[in-house]
Parts: structure tokens; sequence; C-alpha cells
């Protein structure tokens, strides 16, 4: 984080950020006398910054950051005076000077503010320090004050760069460091940080705003990720035993820890974000889901409902009406309030006749476009033992896809979370059959109604589509059935 200034070439050489190439050059040969009598350590500068190691030079270094000034970007790390780099940690230095108006501005003082904020407060504690570096940002781009800018060039340099390729790379470089900082920090410093900086004061940093905010999705979608990749040999299996229920438990319990205190803090500083705001909830809501579903998989229906309530405030109502089926009303102490009109969203039982399995008709849950697979469900298949669901499905998008039958209910009664139905490469198209596995209270004769839906998925298990509920009702003896589907 703090290489830009610890390697900055002007330390290197022991020189001020606006001193000239005659300058640069005498400091070198100096360095180089000290180096041929094998004493190069002994070299003197006032410009050495105070509170840190001396710098450790080599010849080599030194004629690299010789090179190295003729690149601008190094300056705004540097001071021009040997008092800054002496003084950059006293309160009264940084104090010397506000940002207010262009006679008050000094770029070493910014610089000393933004330094100590680096060093000793790298989480972002201090957030009226900060906004302070977030004011000299935006009253140097945003205003384009440049002239604050030009302390640190000699007139040689001046005559080579314009106002404009200044201020640029000021805006480019200036925050390389918090780029670094914000890589390996954690969700509360990267919300400190984001909340720190207050578009309607520092409209210039609104693109870096932006990406701050990626970077907070990100997070969230990396907690995703890591419970998938400890729990996804559990799902598609169906009942699990002890070991894979306790897994799982301490899964959830490390992704808890991670997030369930900072989720509504993430929620709130996304609210200009709505895009990425949604990209999180969803995140958390389907990793809310599938460890309810695992742990009603395991027989564990009471910690299986304190999923359901954390999954069931950001649920829409067709969602809820799922969590209460699966945990209980009782269970969800806020459905209480809600049932009434939940109930009213139930759809009520038709008497609709059924028909002979070979008559069903079948039914499209989802359209096929360049984006999505058609996918029809063609109704049952009966063989005296075993009930089977067969699908019609066309792959006409650009990848291989996987289709999975989910929440899988017979009689009302939990049967399965997740089952693989098929995979379908590109351009396929063909009849797809699936046998179910009934519950083992559940005879073949007794089988009356089967529900679940139909998730698809690209390589990678990244979901594209979730279908509505097929909702069945059958009569294994007869062998006829029909289906609904609310689009």
């Amino acid at each position: 984080m703090l290489a830009c200034i610890l390697n900055n070439p002007y330390r290197i050489l022991g020189i001020a950020s606006n001193a000239t190439n005659i300058e640069a050059n005498e400091a070198l040969e100096k360095i180089k006398r000290l180096d041929r009598l094998k004493v190069i350590n002994s070299y003197k500068t006032d410009y050495s910054l105070a509170g840190f190691p001396m710098v450790s030079r080599d010849l080599a270094s030194c004629q690299n950051a010789l090179a190295s000034i003729k690149n601008i970007k190094h300056k705004w790390f540097w001071f021009c005076s040997a008092e800054a780099c002496q003084n950059w940690q006293s309160d009264s230095y940084r104090s010397s000077t506000t940002i207010s108006n262009l006679s008050d501005f000094i770029y070493d003082v910014y610089l000393a503010k933004y330094l100590y904020l680096l060093v000793f407060d790298p989480n972002f504690n201090q957030r009226s320090n900060w906004r302070e570096v977030f004011a000299g940002y935006q009253f140097i781009v945003g205003e384009q004050h440049v002239e604050v800018l030009k302390e640190k060039f000699n007139n040689t340099e001046l005559e080579k760069n314009n106002n404009d390729t200044i201020l640029e790379n000021f805006a480019n470089h200036i925050f390389f460091p918090l780029d670094i900082l914000m890589e390996n920090a954690g969700i509360d410093a990267m919300l400190s940080f984001f909340r720190s900086i207050r578009l309607n004061r520092y409209p210039a940093l609104k693109n870096y705003k932006r990406n701050l905010a990626g970077k907070i999705a990100q997070w969230s979608i990396a907690q995703e990720k890591k419970i998938w990749s400890q729990i996804e040999e559990y799902i598609g299996i169906g009942a699990l035993d002890e070991e894979a229920v306790e897994h799982v438990w301490d899964a959830a319990q490390e992704y808890d820890d991670s997030i369930q205190m900072v989720l509504e803090n993430i929620l709130n500083a996304l609210t200009m974000e709505p895009l990425r705001a949604e990209m999180v909830k969803s995140s958390y809501k389907k990793v809310m889901e599938k460890v309810m579903i695992l742990l009603l998989a395991g027989g564990k229906r009471g910690e299986a409902s304190r999923y359901g309530r954390y999954l069931y405030k950001y649920a829409d109502n067709e969602l809820k009406l799922k969590i209460i089926s699966a945990c209980g009303v009782e269970s969800i102490p806020e459905a209480i309030a809600d049932l009434p009109e939940l109930s009213k969203l139930i759809p009520k039982n038709n008497e609709k006749e059924m028909v002979d399995g070979s008559e069903f008709d079948d039914i499209t849950i989802c359209e096929g476009d360049s984006n999505l697979p058609r996918v029809d469900f063609c109704g049952l298949l009966f063989n005296d033992l075993n009930v089977g669901v067969r699908f019609w499905i066309s792959n006409t998008t650009s990848s291989e896809l996987k289709f999975w039958l989910m929440d899988i209910e017979v009689n009302g009664q939990f049967a399965a979370s997740t089952e693989i139905l098929c995979n379908v490469d590109i351009n396929e198209h063909n009849y797809y059959d699936y046998e179910l596995f009934l519950p083992d209270n559940i005879l073949y004769s007794d089988v009356t109604s089967i529900t679940f839906y139909v998730e698809i998925d690209r390589p990678g298990n990244e979901t594209i589509y979730d279908t509505e509920i097929v909702n069945i009702k059958c009569d294994m003896i007869t062998e006829k059935m029909y289906a609904t589907y609310k689009r």
C-alpha cells in the first residue's frame, strides 16, 4: 500500500519532488562516490521521511530512480519541502492550512494528511479526517485547480506537461494506495470508506465510489461461493445423515459470522446502487434457502426454521408461502400477521378433470430464446412401482446447460431438495425422464400430488432461470393426472 511512497524515486535519491534534472544528477553522483568508497548508506539528505527507517540504497536502485522520475505519477507521493518530510506526523503541521480556497491550499500539507491516514487509520475510523482528503481531491479535480499541483514541478517539466496532462495524471494515480488497501480490507473498512465518500460533496469521486460499490458486492458474492464450496457435495443427494447435517451447519455458521451482522449495512450503503444491492440480496437469499432445505433434508426442522426466518425478511409473497409450508407458520413469528393476506394468494383447488397420462397436454414452463432453453413438462410416467416425470428440452443458447428438479414434495411431504435432471449440450433437443424417489412412508399407490420447480444453470452452477412451481394431481391406480402451472 505504501510502496508508492517508501519506494518513491525522489525518496531514494533524497531530493524534493520538484527537483531539477541537475539536482537529481548531482544527488546520483554523490551516491556514486560513496558507493566507490563502500559507504553508500552514509548518504545524508534533508529529504528523509521521519518515522520510517533510512532508505537502504544500492547503486542500481538509485540509477533506476533517476530514470523513474520522468514519470510524473511519482510526484504525487513525495514532498517538495524537507520540512514536510520531518513534520508530516505533527498535528500542528497537518492543520497548518485548510482546504478551503486556492490561496490556502499547500500540496505538501495535503499529502501529509493523506499519508498520516494511510499509516495510522487504514480502517477509516477517522472519517472526518478522511473527508478532508476527499475534499482536497474534489477541490483539485472537480474544481480544476491545477495550480496547486504545479508546485510539484520544476520549470522545465512544466514546459513539457500541460494542465490537462497534470490534472489527469493526478486523478488517475492519487488513490492507488487506497485501491491496494481495499483489495485486502475487511468489509467493515470498505463500508466505512464507502460512507465517507459523500457524492453531494465530492461529485468528482462518482466513478470511484461506483467501483468501490462493486468491490462490496463482490465481497458478498465471495461469501456465497465459499459456502457453496463447503456444501455443494450434499446438494441433490436427498436425505442427509448426521455427519452431513453437521457439516452443513458448521458451514452455515461460518457464513453467518461473516455476513449476518453487516448485511443491512451493505444494503443501506448500496441504496443508490440498486442493481448491486439486488445482487447482494439475491446471493444471500439463495444461501438461506439452500441451507434451510438441506437442514430440512437432515431432519433439523428447528435449525432450518432459523434460516427460514432469515430468508422471510427478504422474501416476496410466493417465497413466503413456500417458507411457511416448509417450516410451519409457528416457526416464523413474522408470518402470523401476514397470513391473512398470504392466504388469499393460495390457489383454490379446482375440480379440473384428470386425463390419462398418455393424453396429457404438454405445459411450457420456460419459453426458449437465444438466452433461455425451451422446457416443456410432458406429464408423469406410470410403471406400477415408481413414478417418473418427463420433459422436452431444446437448448438454443450458446452454452451447455444443467437442469435440476428442485424442492420436490410428494403428498405435501418433503421428498428431495435438489436432483439433477440432465445436462443438455448446445443445440441439443430431446425427451428427458427422471424417476422420483418417494418418501419411505408413502407407497406408489398412495401418491396423489407432486410439486417441484426446475432450476437451469450454466457451467459453474451459475443459475440463469428458475421456473415457477409445477403442481400435479394424480391417481396412480387409474394412471390419470392433471397439472397446473402459474406463469
